[in-house]
């Protein structure tokens, strides 16, 4: 990958950047005075943005003097999140089975750390997120032959169960793990209970 905060690449910089910011720079949530937005700022246009991004605390999870480089993560994907979303790391414990990406602590294959036009700031939208991985599915019939003769619907219906929503893989999946194989939402393990979460029958 491009590495940028290498010395001779800095030098290149100064003239009109402030290369060796002191702490109230760093701690400033100015973009006049903050000495990382003035260069980042557009990683941050996007509809939902991470707390510590969004407040300019980048030196929560950037080192300010790792070398070779400076500015390196401080540590891995979920090793540096938990810092903060211990719940989840709480609600991850309580999963009988979790989803791969969780189990190996790899945050960064679903969610970009910095902002979004998603919401939980994910790369893409849940569905084409979650058929990324899992190509098999949007090739055949999925959940029931419904009395129509067609799948239950995917998208571009609301879902009952989060008003304002759509439906999505997210509606009947955890996508971080549950209680059973397909972390069936809501700690469900029973297709038909599943079902019945929306279904009166």
């Amino acid at each position: 990958p491009f590495v940028m905060h290498l010395p001779e690449k800095e030098k290149a910089c100064a003239p009109c950047h402030n290369m060796t910011p002191d702490d109230a720079a760093f701690a400033s949530d100015s973009e006049k005075t903050n000495p990382c937005i003035s260069c980042h700022k557009r990683m941050l246009d996007r509809k939902y943005v991470h707390g510590p991004a969004g407040a300019y605390s980048c030196v929560s999870c950037h080192e300010r003097n790792s070398k070779p480089s400076r500015y390196k993560v401080r540590a891995k994907d979920a090793d540096l999140c938990n810092e903060c979303h211990f719940d989840k790391v709480k609600q991850f414990k309580s999963f009988v089975q979790v989803h791969g990406p969780v189990g190996v602590g790899l945050c960064s294959v679903c969610h970009d750390s910095h902002a979004s036009e998603q919401e939980a700031q994910l790369l893409a939208p849940v569905n084409e997120l979650c058929l990324g991985c899992h190509t098999s599915i949007s090739n055949q019939m999925h959940v029931v032959r419904t009395v129509s003769g067609r799948s239950h619907p995917l998208q571009e219906v609301p879902d009952p169960n989060r008003p304002g929503h759509k439906l999505s893989c997210a509606s009947c999946h955890d996508p971080h793990g549950g209680a059973g194989r397909y972390f069936f939402a809501g700690g469900i393990t029973s297709r038909m209970a599943l079902c019945q979460r929306c279904h009166n029958f």
